[in-house]
């Protein structure tokens, strides 16, 4: 029991109606300081920006606008606030950090971390900012990099930094529950609190913000989390951009009102109001001194790679969540691996990914999404032609052959000879 706030007895999960009627109450009392705190809830409760709020939070902190907003203080369980059109909720659970539960037997580059706070972006989409566990900066990163974070015994989910980039001491990233996925949203959105400690692997950066005259960034959906954390890198270098964000509707677009106050370097464009993204009006004719940022769903990525075939090379950048398309199909060879460190051989069936092999062998390395988009298992070749089947690698990166990713591709050589 925390001092200063009552144990509660179980009891039921309140409705949306008596939440709101109680944050109500909760927020008049505590403004005149006679109020306490309501308990935290067993889980994050649904939130839809839109829904009427109310101010209780302590820290202020700015936002990529200049604005200050408001977050959730260490000593406080629930607070709800509101910060112009964007409505968020904070949960900031009272419960010890439960470094017991965190069990992950996998390399030492992994390290721990706490979570700092947690605060609705949008309908379905919870950002999470994490601090060291000794209270020193984590590190820096740069725009356009992931953390590999463990989520469950057995997941690894890989989640784009959206914080600021100049902010040492604390990352963030943002989570949209999404019931389609393989698991790791639903399990962060029902189980992360504040307290908690975390296991994470990074930053790595395979999506850099490389040096341009303009920028065009075309973001879907969660897509906008790696180019929101490019905005605040490019406002601060007074840099010519422009963002196109698309999404569902205005209520699941996570960021969207701060990134719409941004002016005229903004066209917010969600669907149950304008239709889909113009691509060819948006992206127009090729241009040298354009450099194009896109992360979302395949279906737009596929779309703005199609606007982009006659635009110079090096002009799109992309980023996947995930591999919608089969990347390792079942293949009628089998090869060699060498992996020259050890000078251990084994061999490669033909309906397994060389990091499957390497498991069966009971070989540690490092890997990630087993999809080909994260990069965690790029792996060095000194020998053998790779047949690249990730979604990561440029064409100059395949091309040179110096680099594949273990998870999904295997060999169009008899042989391999790794850097292991």
């Amino acid at each position: 029991m925390v001092e200063g706030v009552p144990e509660q007895p179980a009891r039921r999960r309140r409705t949306d109606h008596e939440q709101d009627a109680l944050s109500a109450r909760d927020a008049d009392e505590i403004g005149s300081g006679t109020g306490t705190l309501p308990s935290v809830p067993s889980r994050l409760p649904p939130r839809a920006s839109g829904t009427r709020l109310h101010f209780v939070g302590l820290l202020i902190e700015p936002d990529l606008t200049g604005h200050r907003r408001a977050v959730g203080g260490p000593n406080h369980n629930e607070q709800q606030l509101t910060a112009g059109r964007t409505e968020v909720v904070v949960i900031n659970s009272m419960n010890e950090a439960r470094q017991d539960d965190v069990h992950v037997d996998t390399a030492a580059e992994f390290r721990q971390v706490r979570v700092r706070e947690l605060i609705w972006r949008s309908e379905g989409v919870v950002s999470i900012g994490f601090v060291s566990l000794d209270g020193c900066p984590l590190g820096p990163w740069e725009p356009g990099a992931h953390l590999d974070v463990q989520a469950g015994p057995d997941m690894v989910r890989q989640y784009s930094l959206c914080g600021d980039p100049t902010n040492a001491h604390t990352w963030q990233i943002a989570v949209q529950r999404d019931p389609r996925s393989r698991g790791g949203s639903i399990w962060m959105h029902d189980n992360v609190r504040v307290g908690d400690v975390l296991t994470v692997r990074g930053p790595r950066n395979n999506f850099p913000l490389v040096e341009a005259e303009e920028y065009l960034l075309i973001a879907g959906g969660i897509g906008i989390t790696p180019l929101r954390a490019m905005i605040a890198q490019l406002q601060t270098r007074e840099a010519r951009w422009r963002l196109v964000y698309g999404g569902r509707s205005r209520t699941t677009m996570a960021f969207v009102d701060e990134l719409a106050a941004l002016g005229e370097h903004v066209s917010v464009v969600p669907q149950d109001e304008l239709g889909i993204i113009d691509l060819q009006a948006e992206i127009g004719q090729p241009r040298p001194d354009v450099t194009i940022y896109c992360c979302g769903p395949e279906p737009l990525i596929a779309a703005v790679e199609n606007a982009c075939q006659d635009w110079p090379a090096g002009s799109l950048h992309v980023e996947r969540f995930r591999a919608d398309i089969p990347v390792v199909a079942p293949d009628s060879t089998s090869f060699e691996v060498v992996l020259e460190k050890t000078g251990t051989t084994i061999v490669v069936g033909p309906d397994q990914s060389i990091l499957e092999a390497m498991e069966d062998a009971s070989i540690a390395v490092s890997f990630g999404c087993r999809e080909g988009i994260c990069g965690t298992c790029e792996t060095k070749v000194l020998g053998g032609l790779p047949e690249h089947r990730d979604l990561l690698l440029s064409e100059a990166e395949r091309t040179a052959n110096t680099s594949m990713m273990v998870c999904v591709s295997r060999a169009l050589s008899p042989q391999l000879v790794l850097d292991l």
